[in-house]
């Protein structure tokens, strides 16, 4: 079985469900789409409306949406980083090769490390989630 790509991993530790793979043709790139958080929902619109003219009422039911490319997008990661409270820096120093790393919570085990910004982001969220430590910023101060 196939890794899933990293975008896809973060977004199922963000609560996404039902995530599935799917060709566009005739690129043949697939995308990822699957069921968004109730939050991430309210926030984002992603709704299907239905009209009932004689109760003269909308339902509007959460929909399927394209997951966020979390690894390469920053409008989708960067608010991420600000409720995770995630410190991003570049490291030269004392390196041979210069790469990214991001901290939550100024420790080090919740780290992630690439040479792309946003990969680390998503590596530090993801390590942070298996340890059972991924915590907004918010709750991180008032614990």
């Amino acid at each position: 079985m196939d890794e899933k790509p990293l975008h896809v991993r973060v977004a199922e530790v963000l609560g996404w469900s039902d995530l599935k793979a799917m060709e566009l043709v005739p690129s043949g790139i697939a995308q990822w789409w699957g069921k968004p958080p109730d939050d991430w929902v309210r926030q984002n619109g992603l709704f299907v409306g239905d009209i009932d003219r004689e109760g003269r009422r909308v339902t509007l039911t959460p929909n399927y949406g394209l997951v966020p490319r979390y690894d390469t997008d920053w409008s989708a990661t960067g608010p991420l980083i600000v409720l995770y409270g995630i410190d991003l820096y570049r490291r030269e120093k004392g390196t041979r090769t210069p790469y990214w790393r991001a901290i939550l919570c100024g420790d080090a085990s919740d780290s992630g490390d690439d040479d792309e910004p946003l990969v680390a982001v998503c590596r530090a969220i993801i390590a942070a989630a298996e340890q059972g430590r991924l915590m907004t910023a918010r709750e991180q101060d008032f614990g």
